[in-house]
């Protein structure tokens, strides 16, 4: 009888200490689990902030880049703010080497003037667009267009397009 006691009492200590130990276990869990999600939170968190930043800077970029555009020497009037000569503009078309320049300066994108008054036409400056991209900026500038060769002037916009890849 007194043997099977000590067995009785065995089985109960051993029953509890494992109750005790799945206790901990399960503790042990939940605290992992705890912490996984925090470290999931915190770094998409960090992670929107950062795409948050890049996107600001690359806007940023672009304002800069249209900017330059806008002041190009090649295509605009000599004593005027917002103009643009459209011959200098025909002919920054065609020059192969302001478009390497252009690539180097502006990377991809385009730059096009638009003339709405007294007639409407296209020419775009510069092209160096991607099918795909993964942001794209388009600064519009109201521009004063003067022919040259006609001594007439025209109101149109220089649409400066700054794209980045994926």
């Amino acid at each position: 009888m007194h043997i099977k006691r000590i067995v009785q009492i065995y089985i109960k200590m051993r029953r509890k200490a494992q109750i005790q130990m799945m206790e901990s276990i399960m503790v042990g869990l939940v605290i992992v689990v705890m912490f996984g999600l925090i470290i999931q939170i915190y770094s998409s968190s960090k992670m929107r902030e950062l795409e948050m930043a890049i996107e600001k800077e690359k806007e940023r970029e672009a304002v800069a880049i249209s900017q330059i555009a806008l002041y190009a020497p090649e295509i605009k009037c000599n004593n005027e703010d917002y103009c643009i000569e459209l011959e200098k503009a025909r002919a920054a078309n065609k020059s192969k080497k302001l478009e390497e320049l252009y690539k180097k300066l502006f990377g991809y994108g385009y730059i096009r003037i638009i003339q709405i008054y007294p007639t409407s036409f296209n020419l775009t400056v510069y092209n160096n667009s991607l099918e795909k991209s993964m942001s794209s900026y388009t600064y519009r500038y109201t521009i004063n267009i003067y022919n040259t060769s006609s001594k007439k002037e025209g109101l149109g916009i220089l649409e400066i397009n700054k794209q980045y890849p994926r």
